[in-house]
C-alpha cells in the first residue's frame, strides 16, 4: 500500500527499502550496457596516409564527418556520423576537446592543430517553410 510506505518513510524509524528496490530492474544511475558502447571512445587505429592532398587536413576531417546533435550537461556528448561521443573520444587521430551547444572542437594528436565541426541544422521538409 502505498500510503503505508509513505508514511514509514516519512517516520522517525529506519524503514528498510531493500524489498522495494530488489522490485526495480536496474538501478537508474548507472549506464546500460548498450549506452557503454554508444559513449565508449571511437578509437581506431592510426593510419598515416602516405598521399599528400592540396586541401588542409582539417577540412578533409570536418567534410567527412558530420555532427548531428549534442547533450550539454554532466556527461556532454556529441553525435558525429550516428556515433555518441564523450569528451576524450579519439576519431581518426583527433581527440574531442570541447563539446559546446553548436559546435565542438576536435584536437589533432600530432600537430595541436583544432577543428571545429558545427551543428547542421535539420532541414525542412518539402513544402515547410522556416
Amino acid at each position: 500500500d502505498l500510503a503505508a510506505l509513505v508514511q514509514r518513510l516519512v517516520s522517525d524509524h529506519y524503514a528498510p527499502v531493500s524489498a522495494e528496490l530488489e522490485r526495480l530492474e536496474r538501478d537508474l544511475f548507472v549506464p546500460t550496457p548498450l549506452m557503454q558502447a554508444e559513449t565508449a571512445p571511437a578509437s581506431e587505429p592510426g593510419e598515416l596516409s602516405e598521399a599528400l592532398d592540396e586541401s588542409p587536413p582539417g577540412l578533409e576531417f570536418s567534410n567527412k564527418h558530420l555532427l548531428t546533435g549534442v547533450i550539454i550537461g554532466h556527461l556532454p556528448l556529441a553525435q558525429v556520423d550516428g556515433r555518441l561521443l564523450p569528451l576524450g573520444a579519439v576519431l581518426e587521430g583527433h581527440t574531442l576537446i570541447a563539446i559546446e551547444r553548436d559546435f565542438v572542437v576536435f584536437e589533432n594528436a600530432t600537430d595541436s592543430e583544432r577543428i571545429t565541426l558545427e551543428l547542421k541544422p535539420r532541414s525542412t521538409g518539402a513544402g515547410e517553410s522556416r
